[in-house]
């Protein structure tokens, strides 16, 4: 393995790290001017709505191949994304899945759309 690559408990500790950091300073920002009893509730109330995913170890090999059918990516728990502004479903299936291994984590999104279509049918072709 090549020495720039991090390895995955570095990586973890570096970006929990990074979400500490930001989790703090935006509470910072917005607790400027509330009363202490305010900015203990709006502390318990951000706490319920953090969701938690734990991504699932893999000992095989992971193909990336857009196929999300192989056997590690049947045993990953499988979640329904929602709508980034009001928190409610997508009006099309949008799901992911989580992988690691010792050198990497992978992520697995599948998105329903009904009304995909191109006029590029060549590899390499401009998309822009």
């Amino acid at each position: 393995m090549s020495s720039h690559i991090c390895d995955f408990t570095k990586f973890c500790r570096l970006l929990q790290g990074i979400v500490s950091l930001l989790i703090v300073i935006a509470g910072c920002s917005q607790n400027e001017h509330k009363t202490e009893s305010a900015v203990q509730e709006d502390d318990s109330v951000r706490k319920k709505e953090i969701p938690s995913y734990i991504a699932t170890r893999t000992t095989g090999v992971v193909v990336i191949d857009g196929r999300l059918d192989e056997p590690g990516w049947e045993r990953a728990e499988e979640r329904v994304m929602v709508d980034a502004y009001t928190g409610g479903e997508t009006p099309l299936k949008s799901t992911f899945r989580m992988l690691w291994d010792d050198s990497y984590l992978y992520v697995g999104v599948y998105f329903e759309d009904h009304d995909a279509w191109a006029t590029y049918t060549e590899e390499d072709d401009p998309l822009w």
